[in-house]
């Protein structure tokens, strides 16, 4: 009798572990698309930026639960501090102004796939 009820919560644990894996997995790349959307529409530069916009783009990886792992980021990768946080000129007495437009995308990610998990769970 209790191996059967063992048996039972293990697989009802079980079946809810791997609807949160799914559930975390697909609030990961839907938020991990809509940052690089975001980012390849964000900043005010100046000139041709064309190449560092269209560089945004996510990476993929997996952690031993099996919960995919999104890294946004630029295959220009050289620019995004630049950009974001602006430098010297030549000479070193001026500075070029910063874009900030990496902080503000970054900064709601964890809400938004908190509420998308929250939303594929009900």
């Amino acid at each position: 009798m209790q191996s059967n009820l063992d048996d039972q919560i293990n697989t009802y644990l079980r079946d809810y572990t791997d609807e949160v894996i799914k559930a975390t997995n697909e609030a990961i790349d839907e938020t991990a698309d809509e940052a690089v959307k975001e980012l390849r529409s964000a900043g005010d530069f100046k000139g041709n930026p064309g190449k560092y916009r269209k560089g945004w783009v996510k990476v993929e990886g997996k952690n031993f639960l099996g919960i995919n792992g999104k890294i946004v980021k630029n295959k220009v990768y050289h620019l995004t501090h630049l950009l974001e946080f602006g430098h010297a000129k030549p000479g070193g007495v001026e500075r070029v102004r910063a874009f900030p437009h990496i902080a503000p995308v970054n900064d709601g990610i964890a809400e938004k796939i908190e509420s998308k998990m929250r939303e594929k769970l009900k």
